[in-house]
C-alpha cells in the first residue's frame, strides 16, 4: 500500500509541476497572506491534486495550504501546490510541489517535484527513498562544521537560544526560500543539515518522510527534542534534521520563547 502510495503521490506532482513550469516565468496577479505571496498557480495547482486524489481515493482526506483541511478519514493527504512562491514570482527555478500521505497521523508516503530542476523525489514508510527512482542518502557528516548548513529563514539565528554564538562552528549556511528544495536536498545528501523554525504541517510533511527514509534524523521540539512521529492539520513547530549530527547541535539549542525580545 506504501509503495503504490508513494506512486500516486510521484503521479500528483509530476502533473503539478505541469502546471508549474507553464507558469513559470510569465506575469501573475499576487496577493499576500499573511507576508507569503499567493498567485493564481498555487491555487490551481492545489485545485488539481484536490481533483485527482478525489478521482483515486475518494475516501481520503485533505489537508491543502490554500484550501484547508476537508474530509475526515485516518487517510490524509498534505498538499503544498507551490512551495517557494515567491522565487517562483521573480524567475528564480529554486521551487517545488510536495505531497504526503499521513495514516493516522502518520507519514507514509510523499513526494516532492523541484520541476524547474526536473528533478524527483519520493519516499515510502519502510520502502527507503529516491530521486528519478534511484535511491538516496541523507548525509553521513559527524561534525557540526560539516560543509552546508539550511535555515529556513534569514532570521532563524535569533529563533533559537543558543544558536547565535555558534553561527561560527556551522558550517556554510544556505537560504533557499523554498522548504521542498531543502528537504529534497537534505535527504540526497547536498546539504548535510537543517535548522527549521516554525513550520507548518504542508511545508514539512513530506520532507520528513524523505530524510527519515534516506537515513538521516529528525527532530522536532516540545518541551524537549524528539523523533517527529505524527502530524495533526494544525501541527506547526520547529525541526532538526538531515545528517545524525543534529543529535548533538539538540543537546546546545532550543526554540526561542521570544525571538524579537530586545536585550533588557
Amino acid at each position: 500500500m506504501n509503495a503504490e502510495l508513494e506512486n500516486a503521490a510521484v503521479d500528483l506532482c509530476a502533473e503539478a509541476a505541469k502546471i508549474a513550469l507553464e507558469g513559470f516565468g510569465q506575469r501573475h496577479s499576487v496577493r499576500l497572506k499573511g507576508d507569503e505571496p499567493v498567485t493564481d498557480v498555487d491555487v490551481a495547482i492545489e485545485r488539481r491534486m484536490i481533483a485527482e486524489i478525489g478521482r483515486r481515493y475518494p475516501s481520503h482526506a485533505v489537508i491543502g495550504e490554500e484550501t484547508g483541511a476537508s474530509g475526515t478519514s485516518e487517510w490524509q493527504w498534505v498538499l503544498d501546490p507551490l512551495d517557494g512562491t515567491r522565487n517562483f514570482v521573480h524567475g528564480i527555478p529554486v521551487f517545488g510541489v510536495s505531497a504526503a500521505v499521513l495514516h493516522r497521523g502518520r507519514p507514509v508516503a510523499a513526494a516532492i517535484s523541484l520541476p524547474a530542476l526536473g528533478e524527483t523525489y519520493s519516499a515510502a514508510d519502510g520502502l527507503g527513498a529516491r530521486r528519478d527512482g534511484r535511491p538516496i542518502r541523507a548525509s553521513a557528516a559527524a561534525e557540526l562544521d560539516a560543509g552546508l548548513i539550511s535555515f529556513s529563514g534569514r532570521d532563524s539565528y535569533h529563533e533559537f537560544e543558543e544558536l547565535e554564538p555558534l553561527r561560527f562552528s556551522l558550517g556554510r549556511s544556505l537560504w533557499l526560500g523554498s522548504a521542498a528544495a531543502e528537504f529534497a536536498w537534505l535527504a540526497s545528501g547536498s546539504v548535510d543539515y537543517g535548522v527549521f523554525a516554525e513550520l507548518p504541517v504542508w511545508d514539512v510533511a513530506a520532507g520528513v518522510l524523505l530524510v527519515r527514509e534516506a537515513g538521516g534524523a529528525v527532530l522536532t521540539h516540545d518541551g524537549y527534542w524528539q523523533p517527529v512521529r505524527e502530524f495533526g492539520p494544525g501541527w506547526r513547530g520547529p525541526l532538526l534534521c538531515g545528517a545524525p549530527v543534529v543529535s548533538l547541535l539538540a543537546q546546545v539549542v532550543r526554540p526561542a520563547p521570544d525571538p524579537w525580545r530586545k536585550p533588557s
